[in-house]
């Protein structure tokens, strides 16, 4: 299914039962899979400040209770699903549980969820540069690992420690 984008949305919540990784990744990159760099700028800087947080919270609040729970573990079995878990465990959280300790409880499930990208896979078998600076982000900032990219590679590859 497809969501719309962030300037046509209408911010209609689904069924929790209905959404798809795909759906998650979608939302969080509205851009599609070959976006312009002006294009993503744009959209991150409304992500960033604060513009998908009220849709985060209509559309994905019950969502998000799911995977806390540990009722979309299979969604890591690959990429896509892997990415959006840690969209979700990385940034849902902020929003729908902000200001309470919840919001910040799932940080090691998202940095454990990008480790283990990197060593089975997942990380290379993500075709958009876009999504994969998103899905390990969140060890550059948050994990005591640093992660590094090569020239020669679009992999990652961990640097030592913070």
């Amino acid at each position: 299914m497809s969501l719309i984008a962030p300037e046509e949305g209408n911010g209609t919540p689904m069924n929790t039962q209905d959404y798809i990784p795909e759906d998650i990744v979608a939302f969080w990159f509205p851009d599609g899979d070959a976006p312009t760099a002006d294009e993503h700028i744009r959209l991150w800087n409304w992500r960033m400040r604060g513009g998908a947080h009220e849709e985060m919270i209509k559309r994905f609040s019950d969502l998000t209770t799911r995977p806390a729970a540990g009722d979309l573990d299979h969604w890591a079995d690959t990429p896509v699903g892997r990415l959006a878990l840690t969209l979700i465990f990385d940034q849902f959280t902020r929003s729908v549980w902000a200001g309470t300790p919840r919001a910040y409880a799932y940080d090691e499930r998202a940095r454990d969820l990008c480790l283990e990208g990197l060593k089975n896979g997942h990380f290379d078998a993500l075709e958009n540069v876009w999504q994969k600076a998103s899905k390990f982000r969140w060890n550059t900032a948050n994990a005591p690992i640093r992660l590094t990219i090569s020239p020669t590679s679009t992999s990652p590859s961990p640097s030592g420690t913070a």
